[in-house]
């Protein structure tokens, strides 16, 4: 059986993350270093770094070494960073890439196997980096350090706060670039901005390690940087039902009819990656327009408004994509697209389309 005739399946426009990373290029004038942690959020990894590479990407960065690994065998060459805690730093050594040194761990065996190494620092977010910046000035001069990196934990804010936070993290970076470039003559590359900080600040610093971004989510608002969806989500409707007005649809008696409602149910659930938390606030886009859901998301299906719409066995039925954004979703289930797109399970069959290598920017 094709792919497109499943019970659900999702698309992702190859040609779209192409336009999505020149977009930020053009935006930073910097390298951009590609985000495939999580299967590419969802998006497929193998394929995702595969298309990138094709277009001038040289960095990857992951958060296991398993996901490393995975780009190897695939044949994706350039530096691959693993931006998590690695276990195994032969193994590491073995398949070439690159770990992030947080700690005096990390940093004692990346000397033991002579790794190159990413030193992070910790400027604020307080999750992993170096606090003791004498102690991490040191360490990065002991090691092959290739780049340094920290993380912004506000970039995309809009408050007050938010921003002299980012601010204050910049500042301390900069000391921190400042001491080593007068102290090491290094070639060592400097990274701090993710995906908000790129399309909010434009190039500071070398680089940009960009996720969300490539997959055509902006987390700024109000900036100019055009970025296109690349994952639409689809399921089949499998039934229609008419509903007599008082009459209840799914699990716990959550959604009864107040009108005559025809219902449609529809091919994908919760084990595929809708979800639940939607039930009361999502919809779907299907003929033209967007239906709500009736009743809660099971495993397996869910059922929508299909009231004046001619539903059909076999109907198609976006649940995001190109005509209901992602970001809708996110907010009608109190997460972000981030949740979304990596909940997005193995069962569903991931079409790819643009695989020829031109950029076709229009929407579908």
């Amino acid at each position: 059986m094709r792919k497109e005739t499943e019970r659900c399946f999702a698309t992702v426009n190859l040609d779209r993350l192409a336009y999505n990373y020149d977009a930020v290029k053009r935006r930073t004038s910097k390298e951009v270093i590609a985000v495939v942690k999580a299967d590419a959020y969802g998006h497929g990894a193998k394929e995702v770094a595969g298309k990138l590479a094709s277009c001038g990407c040289g960095g990857f960065a992951v958060s296991t070494s398993d996901e490393a690994e995975e780009l190897r065998n695939a044949g994706i060459g350039g530096e691959i960073f693993v931006l998590g805690f690695v276990r195994d730093f032969g193994h590491a050594k073995d398949i070439g890439i690159t770990p992030v040194v947080y700690d005096e761990r990390s940093a004692f065996l990346a000397k033991k196997y002579d790794l190159p190494v990413a030193l992070k620092l910790n400027t604020g977010m307080n999750r992993l980096g170096f606090s003791d910046y004498e102690k991490a000035l040191k360490t990065a001069k002991l090691l092959k350090t290739v780049c340094v990196f920290t993380h912004f934990a506000a970039a995309d804010g809009k408050s007050d706060e938010e921003k002299e936070f980012t601010r204050i993290q910049t500042e301390k970076f900069r000391r921190f670039e400042t001491q080593f470039r007068n102290e090491s003559n290094e070639n060592v590359r400097f990274i701090a901005a993710n995906s908000a900080a790129a399309l909010a600040y434009g190039g500071i610093f070398d680089g940009t390690r960009a996720g969300i971004a490539l997959y055509g989510i902006n987390p700024v608002e109000n900036t100019e940087t055009e970025l296109l969806p690349v994952m639409s989500l689809y399921a089949r409707i499998i039934a229609v039902n008419r509903l007599k007005c008082g009459e209840y649809v799914g699990y716990g008696l959550q959604y009864r009819a107040a009108r005559d409602v025809t219902s449609a149910v529809v091919s994908a659930g919760y084990a595929d990656g809708v979800p639940r938390a939607a039930a009361e606030k999502g919809s779907v886009f299907f003929k033209g327009g967007k239906r709500r859901f009736t009743g809660r998301i099971s495993m397996d299906c869910f059922s929508f408004d299909a009231t004046d719409t001619n539903a059909s066995t076999g109907d198609i039925v976006e649940i995001f994509g190109n005509r209901l954004s992602v970001i809708e979703t996110a907010e009608a289930s109190d997460t972000v697209p981030y949740e979304i797109f990596t909940g997005i399970s193995k069962r569903v069959p991931r079409i790819y389309l643009g695989t020829n290598g031109s950029v076709t920017p229009q929407k579908e």
